[in-house]
């Protein structure tokens, strides 16, 4: 076990975290590729870019809705995204693998200490039920949600659950070697997953809501083409 849990801290990060941007590139390129496509073929000259900047922050009209419709579970998604994203890459044991990994040097001085971590944790796993409870208690939820919705959101949770046991040895129901091996692999597979599924859409929105602006202003060109569309071909979902 302990050669298993090196190797997934090693060669086993590297490979997966590469892969993962390595894959976000790949998707970043394409809808570069075809947005810039758009504008050369585009009919005129006269476009207003000055509205770019703007679409990029249309991802917050679904939110303002969802505000109005449901508003417990809308803050509850939208605190969820935030800790699940600052949690892993602020917490300190992270910071030193990125660091020694990827051969970085992000202050520790910046990272989380072990009290907010473990209550960050604790959170994320209490929202990540709530939102489970949403999605199969809500009719229009669930007729809007898909497999992979449910597996994901599940997934997402297992390096927290993992984590916190990982930090608390004593009512862990594993070894530590076990539950840590479980939480670093568990961890990888969303690395691999990101490029490869609708997770993309949350690494990639600026540029997406940018080139989704640009296939409806270019007359002719593209109507009616979404962007997130595009990346969910490309991610094959």
């Amino acid at each position: 076990m302990e050669q298993l849990l090196q190797f997934a801290r090693g060669p086993l990060f590297i490979m997966t975290f590469m892969f993962m941007m390595l894959g976000l590139l790949r998707l970043l390129v394409s809808q570069f590729v075809y947005m810039t496509g758009i504008i050369s073929r585009a009919e005129g000259s006269d476009s207003p870019v000055e509205k770019a900047g703007i679409s990029a922050t249309g991802w917050f009209e679904p939110v303002r809705q969802l505000l109005k419709a449901r508003p417990l579970f809308a803050i509850a998604s939208i605190i969820w995204h935030i800790i699940l994203i600052i949690t892993p890459l602020l917490l300190v044991n992270h910071v030193m693998l990125w660091n020694r990994g990827l051969g970085i040097n992000f202050p520790l001085a910046l990272t989380l200490n072990r009290n907010v971590a473990t209550a960050l944790t604790v959170i994320t796993i209490g929202l990540t039920l709530l939102l489970l409870i949403f999605r199969i208690g809500s009719k229009a939820l669930r007729e809007k949600s898909e497999p992979a919705d449910f597996f994901l959101l599940i997934l997402l949770a297992v390096p927290f659950v993992t984590g916190f046991f990982a930090g608390h040895p004593t009512i862990s129901p594993m070894s530590y070697n076990s539950i840590m091996f479980l939480h670093i692999l568990s961890a990888e597979t969303i690395f691999v997953l990101i490029p490869l599924t609708k997770l993309a859409h949350a690494a990639l929105w600026p540029f997406g809501s940018l080139s989704t602006y640009s296939y409806w202003v270019f007359p002719g060109v593209g109507v009616g083409k979404d962007s997130g569309e595009l990346i969910g071909e490309e991610a094959g979902i």
